[in-house]
């Protein structure tokens, strides 16, 4: 019974050994040969002129008898050229620079600030006072950034009823909206790409949903910031409920005062809080690249965290330079804080997160929650 198994192991290490024969000497040698045969063809490959076309198979060649790793000419396959459409859009790439100095490899580690690029921006426009002064300022970051405009009409209004008809839309309504669009053509005629939108719907609830979704579409909405005093034309929550539906940033336009531009003299509202990120890293589109920032970051007593002046060098690395300036809350309230620190800067853009409590959640100990209504300057705000 033992003798079957001793060959069965005698033919096996036989096996073994001239499997390790083969492969250490005349195996090696051929896969030597073989692969030299491969580096020459690919070497060869390599010298070719770029634009030579490859050698075409023969006709019944089988496959081994292609060089791995050269070029095999596919069957030419006629396809019809189809002609791309026309569009009348501002260019999306921004210009690059043919100086000599630019094309050096130190130039690839530079930093760069507007990693986030605005292309698509929308503006609300109604028959007040102040539509005026932020269509300007949307035209003018739009122009900057070769944006497409998007002017978005929207006002409340009742439907005009003859007795139990309601007619829609009132003529009081019509007339505001011809007039929006006639001024828009005329402040936005300068660019590329601009568009007038008619909302079309004067209930709060519909101007806000109607609104909100559109908003889902463009890298930036301008709104006016509500006036309790004034004339009641948009919803009192439109600038909250847009940035929370949408997802996107909102920059808000104060009801008072002249800003031509934004970006010059930005301040940072900074609190480790996912709005308030969000709002610092949208603000950098924003942004001049010769900027004086501040990055103010109040705290509870006691409770500052150690990781908050990192944020200066998350904005340096984006190529802006950031003052940054820690506070101490005790008696005073978020709002004073904020309202203080931008009129000393003088800032003219803010960026504030409203997830949580604001986008502040270090401040909301007892303390009122600064609201879109007190700011004094442009405010970037994101959820």
């Amino acid at each position: 019974m033992q003798h079957p198994v001793l060959f069965e192991m005698v033919v096996f290490g036989g096996a073994l050994a001239a499997t390790l024969a083969w492969h250490l000497g005349v195996g090696r040698h051929q896969d030597a040969k073989r692969l030299a045969a491969l580096k020459a063809a690919r070497l060869a490959t390599a010298g070719a002129a770029p634009d030579a076309p490859a050698a075409p198979i023969a006709p019944g060649a089988a496959p081994s008898d292609v060089v791995a790793g050269a070029a095999v000419a596919a069957p030419a396959v006629m396809v019809p050229a189809i002609a791309t459409p026309a569009v009348a859009a501002a260019t999306t790439s921004t210009p690059t620079t043919t100086e000599p100095e630019t094309q050096r490899g130190d130039d690839l580690h530079r930093p760069r600030r507007n990693d986030m690029v605005l292309k698509n921006i929308l503006v609300h426009l109604d028959g007040g006072p102040r539509t005026a002064e932020r269509l300007a300022l949307a035209v003018r970051i739009a122009a900057r950034n070769q944006a497409r405009l998007t002017g978005v009409f929207g006002q409340l209004a009742e439907a005009h009823r003859v007795g139990v008809v309601a007619e829609w839309p009132p003529a009081a309504y019509a007339t505001a909206a011809a007039e929006s669009r006639d001024a828009f053509s005329r402040i936005a005629g300068s660019l590329a790409d601009a568009e007038w939108v008619d909302l079309n719907r004067g209930g709060e609830d519909e101007i806000m949903h109607r609104l909100g979704q559109l908003a889902c579409y463009s890298d930036l909405t301008v709104l006016g910031q509500h006036e309790d005093a004034g004339r009641r034309l948009a919803p009192a929550e439109l600038a909250t409920h847009v940035c929370s539906a949408s997802g996107r940033p909102v920059l808000v336009v104060p009801y008072a005062g002249h800003f031509p531009d934004v970006g010059r003299r930005p301040m940072f509202a900074w609190s480790e809080t996912a709005g308030a990120a969000r709002a610092l890293a949208d603000g950098l589109a924003l942004t001049s690249p010769d900027a004086e920032a501040l990055l103010l970051y109040a705290y509870e007593r006691n409770l500052r965290s150690e990781f908050a002046e990192r944020a200066v060098s998350l904005l340096k690395s984006h190529g802006v330079t950031a003052q940054f300036e820690p506070f101490a809350l005790e008696d005073e309230t978020m709002m004073d804080v904020l309202l203080n620190f931008a009129s000393d800067h003088g800032a003219d853009l803010m960026t504030l997160g409203l997830t949580g409590s604001v986008g502040l959640s270090l401040f909301d100990r007892g303390r009122p929650k600064p609201t879109l209504r007190e700011l004094t300057v442009p405010v970037l705000c994101a959820c």
